[in-house]
């Protein structure tokens, strides 16, 4: 749905995942600007999740809005959320042990 007061757009996404091997115990997803409230796999409810997005930390204080802050953050969280940085992505998702 569509919120112009709010300034925000909610929805769902359903995404159908092949794994490449039998034994799989999390997923990882690049989900940048955007808030995960809860996440379902194979109708098992609210699964244990970790979002992390460092562009949610850019220029948090009025204070510090301006170019020159916001760029070296910015860059910074594309680090974070870079391949081949550290990570594989800002939400990772813990498989359930039932499902595995």
């Amino acid at each position: 749905s569509v919120n112009f007061t709010r300034k925000s757009i909610s929805g769902f996404t359903e995404l159908t995942i092949r794994p490449l091997s039998d034994t799989i115990t999390f997923v990882s997803l690049n989900t940048q600007q955007t808030r995960i409230y809860n996440v379902t796999v194979d109708d098992v409810q609210d699964v244990k999740f970790t979002h992390d997005d460092p562009f949610h930390q850019i220029c948090g204080d009025p204070s510090k809005r301006k170019l020159d802050y916001f760029l070296t953050k910015y860059q910074g969280a594309i680090l974070k959320n870079d391949y081949d940085y550290k990570n594989q992505g800002e939400l990772k998702i813990d498989v359930p042990k039932e499902i595995q």
